[in-house]
């Protein structure tokens, strides 16, 4: 059954729409708190050893479904049961270039490529309320990289260095569409989607950079406060977990 994009999310309900959040990446649909961060840009040396280690993040569960992180929020809600980190993977456009013959999304921007010198094939971000999970699940991810893979310096923030103005990640009532697009190559009735994400580094006046992902189904820089500036950024598609395992 093909998932109807014009309606809101229900998903407790409709098989459809069950599949689809078994097969989404965690935090599209419903914010996860990122209180602690923690981003690696990644390129690697070949396409081999890039489908080893996107795979290996899916299948050992590193990066969870959206239907799993709507359990955990839910528990959380109702008696405070902590949920699990949260590990999120993107490409870049050089990255679906590196794994052809799979194609890339077709956004404008996206095709474009890198921005404000960040140039790597994928973005992992590892992210949780507490410090310390991040830091396990972190060194988790580490130990899967490829040693002929090069890792760019690495991003992080705290709780106040992740403004809640400028993480935009609308969330409850909206259309599915603002949020899903369809992945490249897959069936429609596959219900596979994925995801953009503007990423940044913003230079605020007179204190530190501070980092900031917008989601959304096309690539858009959100407004910045007066006196703002992008210092880094990049533009990444992030692809469901039936593509992470088939790689």
């Amino acid at each position: 059954m093909v998932l109807d994009l014009s309606r809101p999310l229900s998903w407790r309900s409709a098989i459809d729409t069950v599949e689809m959040l078994d097969n989404l990446q965690a935090g599209i649909l419903a914010p996860h708190a990122r209180s602690h961060l923690r981003v690696l840009f990644v390129t690697f040396a070949d396409a081999p050893s890039a489908r080893t280690f996107l795979a290996a993040l899916a299948e050992e569960e590193l990066v969870k479904s959206e239907r799993v992180h709507l359990a955990e929020r839910e528990a959380y809600e109702a008696a405070q049961v902590p949920g699990s980190p949260q590990v999120t993977v993107g490409l870049t456009h050089a990255g679906y270039r590196l794994l052809t013959p799979w194609p890339a999304p077709d956004d404008p921007l996206f095709a474009m490529g890198v921005r404000e010198g960040i140039d790597a094939h994928a973005m992992v971000v590892v992210a949780d309320t507490v410090e310390a999970p991040v830091l396990a699940r972190l060194a988790r991810v580490r130990a899967l990289l490829p040693e002929t893979a090069t890792v760019g310096p690495l991003e992080s923030a705290g709780p106040r260095d992740v403004p809640d103005g400028l993480r935009t990640h609308p969330d409850g009532g909206g259309a599915l569409a603002e949020l899903l697009v369809p992945e490249p190559g897959a069936a429609a009735d596959d219900n596979r989607f994925g995801s953009y994400v503007v990423y940044r580094r913003l230079g605020r006046p007179g204190g530190s950079d501070v980092l900031a992902l917008a989601v959304g189904a096309t690539v858009e820089d959100p407004p910045l406060p007066p006196g703002w500036t992008v210092r880094a950024g990049a533009y990444v598609f992030l692809p469901s977990l039936p593509f992470l395992r088939s790689l």
